[in-house]
């Protein structure tokens, strides 16, 4: 159901769900016609969603509505800027999701790449830093690094 080039906003808005959902070890299945999301919760019970296109249009609007705002401190480091990168990461290599499972401190994900299987696993660690990184380049030079050195010289100005 997702395009290529789609799984940046559409695996954010579906992080950022989930986020809200609390939900635990999660894993995500095209089905076609329907995309379908099971997840725990932090009670240990199952939960499922299934979206159709028209569900989905209405999680892309969302992420949509929520760019520049991934530096929020409840989404850095959350599911929706882990999903987010990882589907961007996906966008990049053309692949088409089939199915995504969070084990652990990994993504294993599988989907068809310029017309073959693919498989691929994803950890945690690295799409973190690999989301602070594009968040450091969306957001331009380093404010913070700014802020420090003009403090420095209204402070070496006034002799402290």
């Amino acid at each position: 159901m997702p395009q290529l080039g789609e799984h940046g906003e559409l695996l954010r808005a579906l992080g950022s769900w989930l986020d809200e959902q609390g939900a635990g070890t999660v894993q995500i299945q095209d089905h076609g016609t329907f995309l379908a999301v099971s997840w725990t919760t932090g009670e240990g019970d199952a939960r499922r969603e299934a979206y159709t296109e028209f569900n989905l249009q209405a999680l892309r609007r969302q992420a949509v509505a929520l760019r520049g705002h991934g530096a929020r401190p409840n989404l850095t480091g959350g599911r929706a800027e882990l999903l987010r990168t990882l589907g961007q990461d996906l966008d990049a290599a053309q692949v088409e999701l089939s199915g995504l499972v969070e084990d652990d401190e990994t993504f294993v994900v599988t989907g068809i790449q310029r017309g073959r299987y693919y498989r691929d696993v994803f950890s945690m660690a690295t799409l973190r830093e690999e989301s602070a990184t594009r968040r450091a380049q969306r957001s331009g030079p380093d404010s913070s690094a700014a802020t420090s050195e003009s403090r420095s010289w209204w402070q070496r100005l006034r002799g402290r």
